[in-house]
């Protein structure tokens, strides 16, 4: 090591800069420019736009800022291929970072997933890069291809019984990207970067879901010699059938392609395709638009929201505006379909078609926000002429009990307080309120199973969770305080932060107008809708999974607690038919409950 690295190793990184910082601001511009006349002129280039001051009479190309060097740069990409090569390391070995086993008794797997996500997080860092090391000529044009293979080899090392040649391994997003940009750097023409990417794409564990950055910033006459290309190649079948495949790469780089080449083309193919992909109806609608037919601009605005809606949306769905409001069944977000929204709006008006306005002024406030009731209140009072107005209320309605009760599908058999609910929103009508849910709670609970109480017991529980702990009435029944206050909603329990925020936003109003409709007068019937039917949710023992009690003895308790006549019945029962079962009796014994 010189004189310099020592010195370099003897001081910390601060006081390093301390004194690089010092010498720029005392040495005249005589001694830095002789020290720069012996030393790497990057270095000069990056001293230039960290020290200098601005100048503002450079053009454009030199005002693009070089701040770290090429021997840097060359550096950190030698490091990223030196990090995929460490994981590569790890590939064969039965103990290795990528062998999961949850159980001892279970047999190691390749863990395929967690080694394409940390191959990933490279790749990303690399792609930006690419562009510079092929200028610094840093690596080989088949060094990704080298990495594939040793991928490859690796996952070949571990045992056949482990089965790592039959996991679903790919190269994902940004990996495949890399590929593609690599190879379209080092092409010797663009047809054969066609089909030597195919070549691979056909052959590797290559995934197909990326987008083309290999093509961003390229000049006008290349795109068009790429698509000129890629038209030749369609003339072969193996080729037609992938470049009408609106799932690959292949469909992606032609029509993108096409959009600058032939624009008639590039229409004609996005409104054939609207079905398969929503977003190719934009730029059809905005033609029409363009040339100001607006019947037609119309039309595929209407296809194309009800194409995204469809097209990310599971179960039943229906886009047809007159029953259904199709908005309400997706919590996607797309700025597309907000612009998609105001222009579909704005070409009714143009139409003078009044009561289809309505109608996706009323699509588009579920898009935007289902939860801001007070928005949909004056939405649908102004119009209730609609002839689909009542579909759209039920819609709603069936809407706000799904999301309650936290269920993708729920048939709505009969009408419940969140119907009654819904009604006082728009009528403010506390009597009717009052008076249909007291009918609500006074019908016998139906109750599927011991485990899933069903959807009549998710509502009750639900209107008990919203209603009574404002009420103060809980404090007499504190067993079914603690159960109401900590029970699931429901099995289906699939929150995410999206899920988390609606939540909220749905509670935040539901807690608001019951709060209006005077809900907490029903506080008595909601606990002798309790004590009625309590006997419904006692478990039997005899179909207790591995001698396990706890819920047969925390609604027991609870029984005990609301209803004397149902908990006397079952305990002389249990005490007779089930005197043995220890585990029962000991999990009833915390409540006070014994033999």
């Amino acid at each position: 090591m010189n004189k310099a690295g020592e010195f370099i190793q003897s001081i910390t990184a601060s006081q390093l800069e301390e004194l690089i910082e010092a010498f720029f601001a005392y040495a005249d511009s005589d001694t830095i420019n002789k020290i720069f006349s012996r030393i790497d002129s990057d270095i000069k280039i990056c001293y230039s736009n960290f020290f200098q001051k601005e100048n503002t009479k450079e053009s454009p190309e030199s005002t693009q800022k070089k701040m770290i060097t090429d021997e840097k740069f060359s550096e950190i990409f030698s490091s990223l291929i030196e990090d995929i090569e460490c994981h590569i390391g790890e590939l064969g070995d039965e103990d290795g970072e990528y062998v999961s086993q949850e159980h001892h008794w279970e047999c190691p797997e390749f863990d395929a997933y967690q080694f394409s996500n940390d191959l990933e997080k490279i790749f990303r860092q690399m792609l930006p890069m690419l562009d510079k090391a092929y200028e610094l000529k840093l690596e080989g044009k088949d060094f990704l291809l080298d990495i594939i293979n040793e991928i490859q080899s690796g996952i070949d090392v571990y045992p056949e019984w482990m089965g790592a040649e039959y996991s679903e391994f790919e190269i994902e997003t940004s990996g495949a990207e890399c590929f593609l940009k690599w190879n379209w750097l080092n092409r010797d023409t663009i047809n054969s970067f066609l089909l030597e990417s195919k070549e691979m794409f056909d052959k590797k564990p290559l995934t197909s879901n990326f987008t083309q950055t290999f093509l961003e910033n390229e000049p006008e006459s290349i795109l068009k010699e790429l698509y000129k290309s890629i038209s030749e190649l369609k003339k072969n079948p193996e080729w037609e059938k992938l470049i009408n495949n609106v799932d690959s790469i292949w469909h992606d780089i032609y029509h993108k392609t096409e959009a600058i080449a032939d624009k008639k083309s590039f229409l004609k193919t996005s409104q054939k395709m609207i079905s398969q992909k929503w977003e190719y109806g934009i730029p059809v609608y905005e033609e029409y638009l363009k040339d100001k037919d607006y019947e037609n601009a119309e039309k595929y605005c209407r296809e194309t929201a009800g194409e995204f809606f469809r097209q990310n949306t599971y179960g039943n769905f229906s886009k047809n505006t007159k029953t259904s409001i199709f908005a309400s069944h997706c919590d996607k977000k797309d700025s597309r379909i907000d612009k998609t929204f105001k222009d579909w709006i704005e070409l009714c008006e143009k139409l003078d078609d009044t009561i289809k306005a309505g109608t996706v002024e009323i699509q588009y406030a579920f898009y935007q926000n289902p939860y801001d009731w007070k928005k949909l209140k004056t939405l649908f009072l102004s119009n209730k002429n609609l002839p689909y107005y009542n579909s759209y209320l039920n819609e709603w309605k069936l809407f706000t009990t799904r999301k309650t009760l936290k269920q993708y599908y729920s048939d709505k058999d009969q009408e419940s307080w969140l119907d009654f609910l819904i009604d006082f929103v728009l009528d403010e009508d506390k009597n009717t309120f009052i008076s249909k849910t007291k009918q609500w709670l006074e019908v016998p609970l139906k109750v599927s199973s011991s485990y899933d109480h069903g959807k009549h017991y998710q509502l009750l529980l639900n209107f008990s969770k919203d209603v009574l702990p404002e009420t103060g009435i809980l404090k007499s029944y504190p067993r079914l305080k603690n159960y109401i206050s900590g029970a699931d909603y429901s099995h289906y329990d699939y929150d995410n932060e999206n899920e988390t925020n609606d939540k909220t936003k749905l509670k935040k109003e539901r807690l608001l107008y019951l709060k209006k409709a005077g809900a907490e007068s029903l506080k008595n019937e909601i606990i002798d809708t309790w004590k009625k039917n309590v006997h419904k949710f006692i478990p039997s023992p005899a179909e207790a999974h591995n001698a396990e009690y706890s819920r047969h003895a925390k609604w027991l308790a609870i029984a005990k607690e609301l209803n004397q006549n149902t908990y006397r019945r079952f305990y002389n029962n249990w005490k007779t038919k089930h005197n043995r079962k220890r585990n029962l009796w000991s999990a009833l014994a915390p409540y006070g409950i014994r033999k």
